[in-house]
């Protein structure tokens, strides 16, 4: 009576949870080890380069000369190199 639900956990351990945990760990050792000069997307959507990291902050650069902190937790992803924001192609327009 059992076994089907046990199964039906396993399928959906291994489908769903799984991916999400390992995609977590990796994100968390990107931001562990992020240098200076990344260009970084927060989760309230601010867009920014790294310009010092702290133990728990990052400082970033988001317009020229207008520098923030923002936690390191907030990290969504780190850009790419030769990605565009969103400023730099309203600038071209």
């Amino acid at each position: 009576m059992f076994l089907p639900l046990i199964i039906i956990f396993a399928i959906f351990y291994m489908i769903i949870l799984r991916p999400q945990q390992r995609k977590e760990k990796e994100r968390r050792k990107e931001i562990a080890d992020m240098t200076a000069g990344k260009r970084v997307l927060f989760s309230g959507g601010i867009i920014g380069k790294v310009t010092e990291v702290k133990s728990s902050t990052f400082m970033v650069e988001v317009s020229s000369g207008v520098v923030i902190e923002i936690a390191k937790g907030s990290v969504l992803r780190i850009l790419p190199d030769g990605e565009a924001s969103a400023a730099d192609l309203e600038q071209n327009a």
